[in-house]
């Protein structure tokens, strides 16, 4: 007698899920060697804090693997998809000293959102051996909108960064830049922490005059002219003390608004006493607060 038997509706989505999961594993088991975990999210991988992972874009990832073994070649994550990259297992700045970040372009505009080079890196780390050191800073992350975070870069032996290096890189809240040795644009980047500037003041090299270029918005934090939201972080006092602390490593801040302060009757432009410039009155003055005015 034949017998036919027939599954619920339930059933039969069970069925297909773990035939599904079945398909699958052999890459999820690749994914879980490489230096991924299993999210808490059905179906989804954790790596460098995304966990929200799926699998094609850890395949993607995986495809891409190689790149941190390729970053001395220009453009090596150009326009790439890629939300973040397998991290090096060994010290990333001894694996990759003979070949370091070349920069020209690496992750020009790339889907990346956070980018960490070693699977032990800690995100405030000072010491070499763990950094990756870059050769060049050329429009590295150039229309990067979705980065939000940049573990340690060695910029040591960096004499020049581009302009345009972190043009459209809105979302840019954590970097870490050690050895800062050069001139720096940070402009359209508003989001910027006060833990990622104070870390760049405080192990920059120190040799040259640098121009720290930020944000308005962040410039008014230095300033006092206004308090920084949570999640940037920084008191008051402690967005204050980094101009001292930036004078002191000779680094000197400016921002893209034209800033007039009038402060114990004395004009002063960006701080530099109105004696030792020119400045010309425009219509569009908007007064910010009873001794601070802006020019757009």
């Amino acid at each position: 007698m034949k017998k036919t038997i027939t599954f619920s509706k339930t059933g039969t989505s069970y069925i297909a899920r773990r035939l599904e999961n079945e398909k699958k594993s052999p890459l999820k088991i690749l994914f879980l060697a490489a230096g991924a975990s299993a999210s808490d999210k059905e179906g989804c991988f954790t790596i460098n804090g995304i966990d929200d992972m799926n699998e094609d874009e850890m395949l993607l990832i995986y495809m891409h693997k190689d790149a941190i073994d390729n970053l001395d070649i220009p453009r090596a994550l150009q326009n790439c998809k890629v939300r973040t990259i397998l991290p090096c297992k060994q010290p990333v700045g001894e694996r990759l000293k003979t070949r370091p970040l070349n920069g020209e372009r690496t992750f020009d505009r790339c889907s990346i959102e956070i980018l960490k080079f070693g699977s032990g890196q800690e995100l405030d780390s000072t010491e070499e051996a763990n950094i990756l050191p870059a050769a060049g800073m050329e429009g590295t992350f150039c229309g990067c909108s979705s980065l939000h975070t940049v573990f340690p870069i060695n910029i040591k032996a960096v004499s020049n960064i581009s302009d345009d290096t972190f043009e459209e890189c809105a979302a840019l809240q954590e970097i870490r830049l050690y050895g800062l040795n050069a001139t720096i644009n940070l402009t359209h980047s508003p989001l910027v922490s006060y833990k990622s500037i104070l870390y760049a003041i405080t192990n920059s090299c120190n040799k040259i005059s640098i121009d720290f270029a930020v944000h308005p918005d962040t410039y008014r934090y230095i300033q006092t002219l206004k308090e920084a939201p949570s999640k940037i972080g920084g008191t008051q006092t402690e967005w204050n003390t980094l101009h001292t602390k930036a004078v002191k490593k000779n680094i000197h801040f400016s921002t893209t608004e034209f800033i007039v302060f009038v402060n114990k009757q004395t004009l002063c432009l960006n701080n530099v006493n109105i004696e030792q410039e020119t400045l010309k009155l425009q219509e569009n003055m908007v007064t910010i607060d009873g001794d601070t005015m802006i020019f757009n």
